[in-house]
């Protein structure tokens, strides 16, 4: 996995703004943009493409109909969801469960009349926040997993946004962040319309060679 300070970021920004130290773009403008743009490319780029941030993890029902993630997770684009078909340790977690609304799931359960619990039924889920405190992911699965059988999750986290920057040079999600960067500080109150398009364009380029490799998982 690649990793990149944002520091390193901000200088190969200013590089191609010719502002090595701060004047018409300060340290703390240009960070901004970049943590906007780490976000922006990993909702926007293919699932295949971020495999370095991809976690996996198994558990056990307690027949509940959620599952919560641990507060520094935020699994904003989960890969994979499924049940252990067999309740044993063979391994066969069936076939992934499809991702809905909060409101698809809930016109579905109403329109079943929560229909009986069985591991293989459980088919759709919904990505939720809990309230109050940290914003981190809790799933609804309908129908429920029944107690003891294990269940599979395979997502997709954020990068860090501080330092130990998760973004990897294969694909160059580095160079992709940097010119999406340099092309939105170059708007700034119209300081450099032609770097802006030309910035704009790299990363557009770049945007179309990553969508041609890599995939949806």
């Amino acid at each position: 996995m690649a990793s990149v300070s944002k520091t390193d970021l901000r200088n190969r920004v200013r590089f191609y703004l010719g502002e090595k130290t701060p004047a018409f773009w300060e340290n703390a403008d240009i960070d901004t943009i970049i943590v906007e743009e780490i976000r922006s490319v990993q909702d926007e780029v293919p699932t295949g493409a971020l495999l370095h941030l991809m976690t996996e993890s198994s558990h056990t029902s307690t027949a509940s109909s959620f599952h919560t993630f641990e507060e520094d997770t935020d699994p904003f684009k989960i890969i994979s969801f499924r049940a252990n078909e067999s309740g044993d340790s063979a391994g066969n977690y069936g076939h992934p469960w499809d991702e809905v609304t909060f409101d698809q799931l809930q016109d579905i359960r109403q329109d079943e009349e929560e229909a009986g619990q069985d591991s293989t039924a459980t088919r759709v889920f919904c990505v939720m926040h809990a309230s109050g405190g940290s914003e981190y992911g809790r799933i609804e699965m309908y129908p429920k997993v029944v107690s003891g059988r294990k269940y599979k999750i395979r997502w997709i986290t954020r990068s860090s946004e501080s330092d130990n920057i998760s973004l990897p040079t294969i694909p160059n999600l580095q160079e992709l962040v940097v010119f999406r960067s340099t092309s939105k500080a170059a708007m700034k109150k119209t300081r450099d319309i032609p770097l802006s398009r030309e910035m704009g364009a790299k990363a557009n380029a770049l945007m179309k060679k990553i969508e041609e490799k890599y995939g949806d998982i």
